[in-house]
């Protein structure tokens, strides 16, 4: 009998996808909310370290982001959600290093609850800039590891 994913890339996809669609309401969020305008390009920012990536998934990520994922839906919470789908997404990453968790934390540039918490001390006109300094640290922080250390060769 065969496997339904015959590799762990496909697998770290189908839980990122699975993720993405857990996380719909970030759309909503993007496009209503003065605080959280210009979060897609935050995210856009925060996954161009993935270009560099070559080689296998990290399955613990891929296992915490479905975790969390599943436990956004229990619990109904958004936040738990976004998280999943960034930690889904980390398991493509240089998350071995102390510039891949940079990269992980830098995640938040596009959670909506960063205009929440930002919102009491800085305008409106503030924050999205914010949102992409904070997006491009944590870009540069991943794009800066060693090649070496982006490719991931499976153990055999």
């Amino acid at each position: 009998m065969n496997p339904p994913f015959r590799s762990a890339a496909a697998a770290g996809l189908a839980v990122c996808g699975l993720t993405a669609l857990g996380a719909h309401p970030l759309v909503a969020a993007w496009r209503h909310s003065p605080y959280d305008a210009w979060g897609w390009v935050a995210l856009l920012l925060w996954l161009a370290p993935l270009l560099r990536w070559r080689g296998e998934p990290v399955a613990g990520w891929s296992y915490a982001g479905l975790a969390l994922g599943l436990l956004g839906q229990l619990v109904e919470l958004n936040a738990l959600k976004y998280a999943a789908f960034a930690t889904a997404v980390a398991a493509f990453g240089p998350a071995r290093r102390w510039r891949g968790w940079a990269w992980w934390l830098c995640a938040a540039a596009w959670f909506p609850v960063l205009g929440w918490m930002l919102a009491p001390y800085l305008s409106a006109a503030v924050v999205p800039w914010l949102r992409l300094g904070v997006a491009l640290l944590g870009a540069a922080a991943a794009w800066s590891v060693p090649r070496a250390a982006v490719r991931r060769d499976p153990v055999p």
